[in-house]
């Protein structure tokens, strides 16, 4: 196992969103499509050295999320960032041919960290759209495996 300064550790921020059924919406008979995000800056350098990341670009960019088949759970790995307050994180979902709009809460901390999972529990309904504020979290690490490599 890698310790010490060869431990690892994540030098990204994880966003996940938690897609919910509300009144008049079943996931078993219609499928999310995709979602977009803007507000988050997407350019920049990530240094295999020393973990150190860098945004290069200073602006926002959109990202599209694809939906697999009866999914309804979505995350990305973003560059660490301080939020900027007059940019907005707008969402939109498109669900049975609707598109939904909301902006998102941003985290009370006014930035993502590297190493924290921001996790947004997003109800669809035959109304709209309702997003609760993200829950903060360290990025726990994920299922082991031994694995064998003959090279």
């Amino acid at each position: 196992s890698f310790t010490g300064e060869h431990a690892f550790k994540h030098c990204m921020s994880l966003v996940k969103f938690n897609f919910l059924e509300g009144e008049g919406v079943d996931f078993s008979e219609k499928i999310l499509k995709h979602c977009m995000l803007n507000g988050l800056k997407t350019v920049g350098t990530f240094n295999t050295t020393t973990g150190e990341t860098a945004l290069t670009v200073d602006y926002p960019s959109p990202i599209t999320m694809w939906f697999d088949d009866g999914a309804t759970t979505s995350q990305l790995f973003i560059f660490p960032q301080t939020l900027d307050f007059t940019t907005p994180l707008n969402l939109s979902v498109v669900y049975n041919g609707v598109e939904y709009t909301t902006t998102l809460p941003k985290p009370s901390t006014s930035k993502l960290d590297a190493g924290y999972a921001y996790t947004y529990n997003i109800t669809l309904n035959n109304k709209g759209i309702t997003v609760e504020e993200p829950e903060i979290t360290p990025w726990e690490p994920g299922e082991t495996n031994d694995v064998s490599i003959t090279l």
